[in-house]
């Protein structure tokens, strides 16, 4: 395991002046073109296979042969639920593993004691499981279901990102999330706009705006960062 300490010196949490500053366009533009800047660095070079990075100890390098792994996904195991996705286990298309994510989403649902409030809480969650699984073949894209797949964050938010004063983006923490994932998996934060993934429709407006001006630095970086493939990533966001 290799650890870093990040002193003050490097810069701060976003999370830390995000409420203060959120509003003010050159800090919130400096952002968006370092955020967009690491996601495209990532993406830029294509996978074979969906699944984590793994360090081989007897020769240090570095292999895509571990399972997916997620935050989202330690947290379900830590609380109980039955393992899904084997070590090893990676995946050539995206048809089965987003089953098998939506099969682990279930399995946490049945058991994980406090995985609901009460009965109307539990029926609640009980139909949004169910019209996943009926929508779900809707989001994934014919001609990529077969890969190449991108690295790409899967724990990006206000506190895994430093900046300096002025917005500047200087280090990132928690990167052992990092996962190859079908391209149609990268998305615009949902925290843009300070709300939560469920609270977006109350203020669609503000949240479209902020979407906007994210791909908008994409675009722009697309045009200073070499891709090893010609998948048209600010495209692919904007139709998600």
């Amino acid at each position: 395991m290799l650890l870093e300490f990040i002193g003050p010196e490097t810069g701060r949490m976003l999370s830390e002046t995000w409420a203060e500053h959120r509003h003010d366009p050159r800090r919130r533009a400096r952002l968006f073109c370092g955020m967009a800047y690491i996601v495209l660095s990532l993406a830029r070079l294509p996978q074979p296979r969906i699944g984590s990075f793994r360090l081989n100890l007897g020769d240090g390098t570095v292999a895509l042969t571990n399972r997916p792994l997620t935050s989202t996904m330690m947290i379900f195991e830590n609380s109980g639920a039955p393992r899904t996705m084997q070590p090893h286990q990676v995946y050539r298309n995206t048809d089965t593993f987003a089953s098998d994510m939506l099969t682990m989403h279930d399995t946490y649902f049945l058991h994980y004691r406090h995985a609901v409030e009460d009965e109307e809480d539990a029926r609640e969650r009980m139909a949004i499981r169910m019209m996943l699984w009926a929508v779900m073949h809707h989001f994934i894209l014919p001609d990529r279901r077969h890969g190449p797949f991108l690295p790409q964050l899967t724990d990006l938010h206000q506190s895994n990102i430093f900046v300096d004063q002025d917005w500047n983006v200087t280090c990132l923490i928690d990167l052992e999330w990092i996962c190859a994932l079908p391209v149609e998996m990268l998305h615009v934060p949902h925290w843009l706009t300070d709300g939560g993934l469920d609270t977006i429709i109350d203020d669609c407006e503000a949240f479209d705006e902020a979407r906007r001006a994210f791909l908008a630095a994409m675009d722009v970086q697309t045009t200073t960062t070499p891709l090893a493939h010609d998948i048209p990533i600010t495209h692919i966001m904007e139709e998600s």
